[in-house]
């Protein structure tokens, strides 16, 4: 240790262990108030104050049995920190107080140093995570009853699959899945398509409409093909009016390069992949083995329950996609029943199926609304970034 370093070290332990050195230089009990007393420091030949400890017969170098003492809110000590922590590659403050314990014994120490590590922009940078803002409210198309399912549609795709195409000469070729879902009853529709192109995805809305109906909102990724879609929809609306009803469409797309804005349909893709994977392995199917499977996976997922499985017979099934799937053919509105005495057979029959729907929309409304109540993520209500913060780009 340099001179001048012994010279610092003294004059910090005199700034802060005055009493206990002058006790120890008198031969005098240490005040009982000193935080000092548990280690049984002595005074070393330069005059440093070394702990006195208990592992006198260790073998190991004498600065670690007896390491010097300093208090952890003096400057010096803050600078031996920093010393050691740019020495030892800016490691973190659990490994740096082993390092620095085989030299110096700094109270509070790990106080102190995680305060000199907490201001090192090198490790704020390695370690700093995002903040995002709280969560919002969920939007009003994931919550609003009565309406058919996939009235509120959105919109994503996967892939890409490998196909087997062809008889004597095989060759190999991509195939993509497109996934619409209903945003309130979480049902799925999957359709192949053979490409990316603005071509391939009106031909896949177009099956989609046909089976499902014409959807009222449709929330999507900004996908180039997906944007182009709308684009050309809202271009030829005229033309297509005998075809596709789509000029009532309201289509919403997602900020570029956010994917979590869709997270409602990005969990059952995931879903969709899993269960893809079960199905086709590794082997490589043709292109109808492939229709096969999609549907397979999306009445499979169109049963997957909504709500809580209960363990009691007695219990009513839990809701499904496929409750509301095939529950009825036009939007539902609700029907007072009060002459249901007075009305035809027939009459009765229908009000006994509108019963029925109300019911399910009932339960959903009942034990699935409320569980959408929890935010399961960014439930901390952090201060936007500003214009002047400096921020790690992501």
């Amino acid at each position: 240790m340099s001179m001048s370093l012994v010279i610092c070290v003294k004059r910090t332990q005199v700034l802060a262990f005055n009493e206990e050195i002058y006790a120890l230089r008198k031969n005098l009990e240490l005040p009982l108030t000193s935080k000092l007393r548990p280690f049984k420091p002595y005074l070393h030949d330069v005059g440093q104050l070394r702990v006195g400890g208990r592992i006198h017969h260790a073998p190991v170098d004498y600065s670690a049995k007896h390491p010097i003492l300093l208090p952890g809110d003096q400057l010096l000590t803050q600078r031996i920190v920093w010393d050691h922590h740019v020495k030892n590659l800016r490691v973190k403050a659990e490994t740096l107080l082993a390092s620095i314990r085989s030299r110096y014994w700094i109270l509070s120490g790990r106080k102190a140093i995680k305060s000199v590590v907490n201001n090192c922009w090198p490790c704020k940078r390695r370690s700093s995570k995002p903040m995002p803002p709280l969560m919002a409210s969920l939007p009003v198309h994931q919550l609003t009853p009565y309406r058919p399912a996939f009235a509120f549609t959105g919109i994503d795709y996967f892939g890409p699959l490998t196909v087997r195409v062809g008889g004597r000469g095989v060759r190999h070729e991509k195939r993509w899945i497109s996934l619409f879902m209903c945003l309130t009853t979480r049902a799925v529709h999957l359709e192949t398509s053979d490409g990316l192109s603005l071509e391939e995805f009106l031909l896949c809305f177009t099956r989609f409409v046909s089976v499902r109906g014409n959807p009222e909102v449709i929330y999507s990724y900004n996908g180039t093909n997906l944007v182009t879609a709308e684009q050309e929809l809202r271009q030829a609306l005229e033309e297509l009016q005998t075809i596709m009803s789509c000029q009532q469409i309201e289509w919403h797309f997602s900020p570029q390069y956010g994917p979590h804005f869709g997270g409602v349909w990005e969990r059952l893709v995931q879903s969709c992949k899993r269960a893809m994977k079960i199905s086709v392995r590794t082997r490589l199917v043709t292109d109808r083995v492939l229709r096969t499977v999609v549907a397979e996976v999306a009445a499979l997922l169109n049963s997957r329950p909504l709500t809580h499985l209960s363990m009691d017979p007695d219990d009513p099934d839990p809701l499904t996609p496929n409750h509301f799937l095939h529950g009825g053919e036009r939007p539902y509105t609700p029907l007072k029943l009060s002459d249901e005495e007075n009305v035809h057979v027939t009459a009765k029959k229908f009000l006994q199926s509108q019963t029925i729907i109300q019911h399910f929309w009932n339960r959903w409304l009942r034990e699935y609304v409320p569980h959408l109540t929890e935010r399961r993520k960014w439930a901390e209500n952090r201060p936007n970034v500003t214009v002047g913060d400096i921020v790690l780009v992501i």
